[in-house]
Order: C-alpha cells, then structure tokens, then sequence
C-alpha cells in the first residue's frame, strides 16, 4: 500500500477520533454532573414525588454505578429488578460509549506520531495539517449537533422512542409511575434537557477547538499574505 493511501486512512481516521473526542468529552462532562440533577429535580418536582427518598443519594448511587462501579446489578431496594435491569442496559451502551470515546482519545496521538513518521512536513506544515483535521472535525460536530437540536427540539418523543426501540429489548424500557419509581427520578423531560446541554457542550467545545485552530491557521495565513504584499510593494 502507497504511503499516500496510508496517509489518507490515518488523515480520515484523526477526523473520526478527533469528532468522536469532542461529542464524547460533551457527553461525559454533561451527564454525570450532579448539579445538573439538582437542578433538574427542583425544576419537575421530583423532590415532592418522592418523599421521604434521599433523591440526591440515590441519583449518585446510579451516576456511580453507571459510570464507576463493577458489581452486575445496582443495589439498594429503592428499583424493583425490572428497573434494576433496565439499569444494566444503560450501563452497558454508556461504558462501549466511553471505552470508544477514550480508545478515540488514544488512536487521535497514536496517529498524530505515525503521521508525523511518514512525512517529512516542517514543524509548522504538521501543525498546520493536524490543524485542519480539527477544524474541520469541530465544524461537522457543530453542524450535527444543531441538525439534532433541531430535530429532538420538534419531535423529542419520537426520538426518544426511537433511541429505546433501537438499542433495548421490547418491553424493557417502558415503565408505569404509578409502581416504577425510575420514570418518577427521572421524568422524560430530563433527558430532553440534558440532550440540549450536551448539544450546547458540543457547540461550545468545536467552538473552542476550531478557534484555536483556525486563529493558528489564520496567523499563518495573514503572514503568508503580508510577505507577498511586501514583494510587490518593493
């Protein structure tokens, strides 16, 4: 295989690990702070629909488990097993999520210092590369993460149907409140707020890292273009 094919793999390869760290860092920032919870619960009245529960306990006790602890199954009697299974699932799909977003975390330097092998590019063109690959993996998270807000901001049910429909077993993710207290923790209206909070964390992170990067590629730039106004200026 031609080292300019070889090269192209890994160019593509940097902008899907560079747009997977982005949407993967808004995710992991957004879901698992307990403030954003605190907040939430006082806003839909999860703290009167649950009396005489430690709201906040018990929602740390699922962030925990979600994102931390090993055991199979959540403890605690607060979930009946149906709940508790539930659980299990979401724990499964978030922990391939993260182990994706960190292995993306690892190949992004791991391909930079391939990369960086099989060129001969000054410090300046590299950077000037790798810069690119970042705006321009920044730009796509911006736009998918807005054509997403759109579409969960005019048919959130839907998507949420969907998103269970596709990724747990039938009759697994559809609980009665009046027996099932992990839709009364956890109304659907929150996760439609927490899907624009990590939408926002989304735009705001591309924002940042495309900043950079264009101001880096801008300054190069503007140099290149100085120094020809000088030539035909003398």
């Amino acid at each position: 295989m031609g080292k300019k094919i070889i090269r192209g793999i890994i160019l593509a390869l940097l902008f899907v690990s560079a747009f997977i760290m982005i949407f993967g860092l808004s995710f992991r920032l957004a879901a698992f702070d307990e403030g954003f919870y605190k907040k939430e619960f006082a806003k839909y009245g999860v703290y009167e629909n649950l009396q005489g529960h430690d709201v906040k306990s018990i929602n740390k006790g699922v962030l925990d488990y979600l994102l931390k602890e090993d055991g199979n199954i959540i403890a605690g009697s607060f979930f009946n097993e149906r709940e508790k299974g539930h659980l299990l699932d979401v724990r499964i799909i978030i922990r391939k999520f993260l182990f994706i977003y960190h292995a993306s975390i690892f190949f992004f330097f791991a391909l930079i210092f391939i990369l960086l092998a099989l060129t001969s590019y000054g410090i300046k063109k590299f950077l000037s590369l790798i810069s690119k690959i970042i705006l321009s993996a920044a730009l796509s998270t911006m736009l998918l993460a807005l054509a997403l807000f759109f579409a969960s901001f005019t048919g959130f049910e839907t998507i949420f149907q969907k998103f269970h429909e596709t990724f747990f077993l039938p009759e697994t993710f559809l609980f009665d409140p009046n027996f099932e207290k992990i839709v009364v923790l956890y109304p659907e209206n929150i996760f439609f707020d927490l899907l624009a909070r990590i939408i926002l964390f989304a735009v705001l992170s591309s924002v940042i890292a495309g900043g950079v990067c264009a101001g880096f590629l801008g300054k190069d730039f503007f140099k290149k273009l100085l120094k020809k106004i000088r030539r035909k200026t003398k």
